[in-house]
């Protein structure tokens, strides 16, 4: 049986609802609140996917994230 961590069932559930909205930025509270994911964890989760190129983020009171691979 494969187990995999939290960090990688996050990442793999915001990598899913960022595919859902392809055209939108998506904030990190907006994930954590729908799926009930912590919001510390999801950021440093998400910083890592952008770090990789996975994600595109975007800083600022309107930002947030978006897929790149499609």
């Amino acid at each position: 049986m494969l187990k995999i961590t939290k960090k990688v069932e996050y990442a793999l559930i915001a990598m899913r609802h960022l595919k859902e909205r392809p055209e939108d930025l998506v904030p990190v509270s907006e994930i954590s609140n729908l799926y009930g994911i912590p919001r510390e964890l999801l950021a440093k989760t998400m910083q890592q996917l952008a770090s990789k190129n996975i994600v595109k983020s975007v800083k600022g009171p309107r930002g947030g994230y978006r897929a790149t691979l499609q």
